[in-house]
């Protein structure tokens, strides 16, 4: 069967489960991996089979959603392999996005599948290359709304219309419409736009503008920046005041030193700040911190028959990365909603401070890499009454001096901590046994190298001199970022009413690392280097 007969089968499939009710099951997911990894010319199947599947009834908007969110998913493979530095990666994603311009991005590309097709490789969080933009570029400029020399915007018939047709009710809806719309363009075609949102006669369009402040690219974030700077005071409403103060430690000293020249002029133009309002919560739940150093959050929030789940998604070394709202009409809803996450997922009920902290974290983490949290965490923080949200580096030594001194000055309210020893050796255990670490292992270029490297060797204790490889090569250098995440899920145990294992005991862990114990003599790292290797050798083949 041919690559792109049997992707269309699959397809169809897929459709079908999800049309009786279920998600497509794990050997379809497994049956998509497999074909993804190992035909030849499978991305360009799928660009090319992605315009054939526009839809015109309700079967076939199945079936292209089905497509797109196997793109969504080969999208995320790349990355994830490119981030992981894998050989070939970065060529493929250049050649899916080369398929992509071709098949989809052309003069007479349907604007919808355009636009979803860019909100995958938007959310993918991958870098647009030349060819999507000038594909794209082609495309926009032949529209009606792109007049003059260098495809000058009419801002009133591009946006205002469109938004008002698309049945927008907020600006953060509005964002989401012209990222899609326009997000694939050059940078200074969209700094371009921003700047003309800033200076539009409608308040609508100028508090859409401030939050371009969130785009995935810096140069257009910078540029709207630099126009909220210079723009007169009288210029900013009451609850794009309130957002500016809401967000501004959110960004790199050069963004907030710009927010704090705008949020200057609006005070001295006299603007009130718009009263933050929010609904209560309902309740607050963390997952586990993952083997790639992801968590988490859900928020519920509402009264009455308005509840909002709201989902903040953080990553160790990345910050704020991702964020969705979900509207649910009671308690009961969101209830079902969580009891119906895998059960592959880890998460608890934890106290708001301990999102608090981590959240601020995140921030910190993503300000100090010049980027910008992702654009819903200002709706979600409005959602529910969030102006405490500060970018704060958490330090781990900090937290275990504190926890430290908690535990010696004993009380009846701690849980039974054990002996340093007995609490080391107890953590062997935890990546077999426990949900909250059964995916604490490295799975990168260097891993397969190191392994690789051990292997070659004689003998019959070559597994054995990979896992001192994995232990010296791999996670001695990474040692800062284990004891960041066992410090962070040492708080996670902390702030829960029954913690799979008492804190105390991962909080003697955490110690072991920062004292600088040899990795070797950790029973948790060690089980880490073993499972790390037993991963490399199943993915190498040896």
């Amino acid at each position: 069967m041919g690559t792109k007969k049997g992707l269309l089968s699959l397809i169809d499939r897929m459709a079908k489960a999800m049309g009786s009710g279920f998600q497509a099951d794990q050997d379809l997911e497994d049956e998509f991996r497999t074909m993804a990894m190992e035909k030849p010319g499978f991305d360009e199947e799928l660009a090319a089979l992605l315009p054939t599947l526009i839809p015109r009834t309700a079967r076939e908007e199945a079936r292209i959603n089905v497509a797109i969110g196997l793109l969504s998913c080969l999208v995320e493979e790349l990355r994830i392999d490119m981030e992981r530095g894998r050989k070939g990666a970065a060529e493929r994603m250049a050649a899916l996005q080369e398929s992509l311009a071709a098949h989809v991005f052309g003069e007479e590309g349907d604007a919808n599948l355009c636009a979803a097709v860019g909100r995958v490789l938007l959310e993918g969080r991958v870098e647009i290359l030349p060819a999507i933009h000038e594909a794209n570029r082609r495309r926009m400029l032949s529209a009606p709304a792109f007049q003059g020399e260098g495809g000058s915007i009419d801002m009133d018939t591009y946006l205002s219309e469109g938004l008002r047709e698309a049945g927008c009710t907020n600006p953060f809806e509005a964002l989401d419409l012209v990222l899609e719309q326009t997000g694939l363009m050059e940078p200074q075609y969209q700094a371009a736009m921003a700047g003309q949102m800033l200076a539009s006669g409608q308040e609508k369009l100028r508090e859409l503008g401030v939050l371009m402040l969130f785009h995935p690219l810096a140069e257009v974030r910078a540029a709207t920046a630099a126009a909220l700077a210079r723009a007169e005071g009288v210029e900013i409403s009451p609850e794009t005041l309130r957002r500016l103060i809401i967000m501004r430690n959110w960004f790199p000293p050069e963004i907030r030193s710009e927010l704090d020249s705008a949020i200057a002029n609006a005070r001295r133009a006299k603007v009130e700040c718009a009263p933050l309002k929010g609904y209560p919560l309902h309740s607050v739940s963390a997952t586990t911190i993952d083997g790639a150093g992801a968590q988490s959050f859900w928020f519920s929030a509402g009264e009455k028959k308005r509840f909002d789940l709201c989902n903040i998604l953080w990553k160790q070394g990345a910050g704020v990365i991702d964020t969705f709202t979900h509207r649910l009409p009671s308690a009961k809803g969101v209830e079902r909603f969580m009891e119906g996450l895998p059960d592959a997922m880890c998460f608890a009920e934890v106290d708001p401070a301990y999102v608090d902290k981590v959240i601020g974290h995140a921030l910190a983490v993503g300000a100090a890499r010049g980027g910008a949290p992702h654009r819903g965490l200002l709706q979600i923080a409005e959602l529910i009454g969030a102006d405490r949200w500060r970018a704060e580096v958490l330090i781990p030594e900090h937290e275990l001096a504190a926890m430290g001194e908690e535990l010696a000055g004993g009380g009846t309210d701690l849980p039974a901590a054990g002996t340093v020893p007995e609490a080391l050796q107890e953590s062997s255990e935890w990546p077999a046994w426990e949900g909250f670490a059964d995916t604490w292992f490295e799975d990168d270029e260097t891993v397969d190298r190191v392994v690789q490297a051990a292997m070659k060797g004689k003998g019959r204790n070559r597994e054995e001199k990979a896992v001192a490889a994995i232990l010296a090569e791999v996670l001695e250098p990474r040692r800062g970022v284990w004891l960041e995440r066992l410090v962070l899920m040492v708080l996670w145990l902390k702030c829960q009413k029954s913690p799979p294992v008492p804190w105390p005991r991962m909080y003697h862990v955490a110690a072991a690392m920062a004292d600088g114990r040899p990795l070797r003599d950790i029973p948790l790292m060690r089980a880490i280097a073993e499972i790390t290797c037993g991963a490399a050798l199943e993915r190498c083949g040896s």
